[in-house]
């Protein structure tokens, strides 16, 4: 009896580490940024606030938050950045809400009420440099990655649409806002901006709709090492019956 009980353990151990240590991460949604001289970034700095959609597909939460960005006019005369000198912003403020479609009063779609928020402080979110576009002015933007795991999952159901809201916060201002770059791929309406002294929000389109470059992503749900776990303990029961 003991041998078995601590056989359906072991199993129990295994498949958690095995599970765990996969390292497989599914995205529910991703926009890739748009790296060709098309591409450009939008100023998310508050007060200013950005957002666009995407579609649940498969009812999972939402773990960890993934976007690109830039700094207007930062280092806008060299190919190669000097990383040293990035001000990357204090914080950067998110929220999640669920979609008013167009029609009706509004023509476009857009954020409705929120559901979910979050912040993140420099030192909680991380960074890595994404790469360069050179423009057909001349000049240079420096792509940056950014990826938050946040504290709280994200719910979500499956065929609905949200949206994602970003703006970053300099504590002390800076002289080079931050953009959210604008995405190689466009789903639905535009993307939206919320700026001071206009009345809601409003498209972002340069001549055309235009989508902002992101990805949501959450645990895949189990595969092959689970099913097999669950046959695996399925059997030890079956024996510890006829003992």
């Amino acid at each position: 009896m003991k041998k078995l009980l601590y056989g359906v353990f072991a199993v129990l151990v295994l498949i958690g580490n095995l599970y765990a240590d996969s390292g497989e991460w599914e995205y529910k949604w991703s926009q890739l940024p748009d790296m060709t001289i098309f591409g450009r970034d939008v100023n998310a700095t508050s007060p200013n606030i950005l957002a666009d959609d995407w579609l649940c597909e498969n009812g999972l939460p939402i773990t960890d938050l993934h976007w690109w960005g830039s700094y207007l006019g930062w280092g806008a005369d060299s190919a190669i950045p000097d990383l040293k000198l990035v001000q990357h912003p204090d914080m950067f403020i998110f929220s999640q809400h669920i979609d008013i479609p167009a029609g009706g009063q509004f023509p476009f779609s857009q954020p409705g009420p929120q559901i979910n928020g979050a912040q993140a402080a420099l030192g909680q979110y991380t960074w890595n440099y994404y790469g360069s576009i050179q423009h057909p002015s001349g000049m240079w933007e420096h792509v940056f990655q950014y990826n938050y795991i946040l504290p709280v999952n994200w719910l979500q159901e499956q065929g609905q649409i949200y949206w994602l809201d970003i703006s970053a916060i300099y504590n002390a201002g800076t002289q080079f806002p931050w953009g959210w770059h604008t995405s190689a791929t466009q789903w639905n309406d535009s993307a939206v901006m919320n700026i001071p002294g206009i009345a809601g929000w409003e498209p972002i389109t340069y001549p055309e709709k235009t989508d902002l470059a992101f990805e949501v992503s959450t645990v895949p749900e189990p595969g092959a090492t689970m099913l097999f776990g669950f046959g695996a303990v399925c059997w030890f029961i079956r024996r510890l019956r006829k003992i």
